[in-house]
């Protein structure tokens, strides 16, 4: 996977980032909105706690994304610690690995995911830089980023309700 961003633990924070990506453009594109992902740099990612941000207007949610409830005590315990010594707090985000692991499979999604750099806040309304949302890609994209974004959505416990990117009518 040829890309301009840091190594990543596990399929599943590039198939996040990705599939929000594409999301936050399919948002944006329908409603207007002003939403954007960023993949976290490898500092951040290491020692902030986080791999993602995502942007709603000027406003942003740093998460970090998991596949394991066993790390979830871990990774609560470590944002807990790093917001009360001023530090900002990190959103935990559980997704199921078998969701991730069909969008990272699909032979287009080292060139999808090659569009996003580490650092730069991004959307895309194109699943795939060389077949578009004609790509099977696409779907497997949107099904995913659906899955995340019911999980944002049903969280009102916390701010991460506010950043559920909408996508009324898919492209495809």
């Amino acid at each position: 996977m040829a890309s301009r961003t840091h190594t990543r633990d596990s399929a599943a924070e590039p198939a996040a980032i990705l599939a929000l990506a594409f999301r936050a453009g399919l948002a944006n594109k329908a409603n207007g909105n002003k939403f954007a992902v960023e993949p976290a740099g490898e500092y951040s990612d290491l020692h902030r706690g986080f791999d993602l941000v995502i942007h709603k207007g000027n406003r942003r949610l740093l998460v970090d994304v998991t596949t394991s409830k066993r790390s979830m005590g871990k990774k609560i315990a470590r944002t807990v610690e790093y917001a009360g010594n001023g530090g900002h707090w990190v959103y935990i985000l559980k997704v199921e690995w078998q969701d991730a692991w069909d969008v990272f499979i699909h032979p287009c999604f080292g060139g999808a995911f090659g569009q996003l750099r580490d650092g730069k806040p991004s959307s895309l309304e194109q699943a795939c830089p060389e077949h578009g949302n004609k790509c099977e890609l696409a779907p497997r994209l949107l099904d995913f980023s659906w899955r995340i974004n019911r999980v944002l959505a049903d969280d009102r416990e916390t701010e991460a309700h506010e950043f559920a990117m909408e996508v009324p009518d898919p492209p495809f």
